[in-house]
């Protein structure tokens, strides 16, 4: 079953969906998307690398689980 990931023209990450709950930078980010839980929730990355968004798997600051994180370049 693969998976799917998207990339910048430079070949850096641009997104990707995650097999399994994993912490991504510090963050607490949630498995899903296309061969997940269906909901598009992919895990996505500046073009600089840092953590662009992701949908949380538990609380992170004053966000609550299930929250899409998102962040600034």
């Amino acid at each position: 079953e693969g998976a799917t990931a998207s990339f910048y023209r430079s070949g850096k990450l641009k997104q990707c969906f995650l097999a399994g709950d994993q912490t991504v930078q510090g963050v607490p980010c949630m498995n899903g998307g296309v061969l997940g839980d269906g909901t598009g929730s992919g895990v996505e990355f500046h073009e600089s690398g840092k953590l662009k968004s992701c949908k949380l798997t538990k609380d992170y600051g004053t966000q609550r689980k299930g929250d899409r994180f998102i962040q600034a370049p």
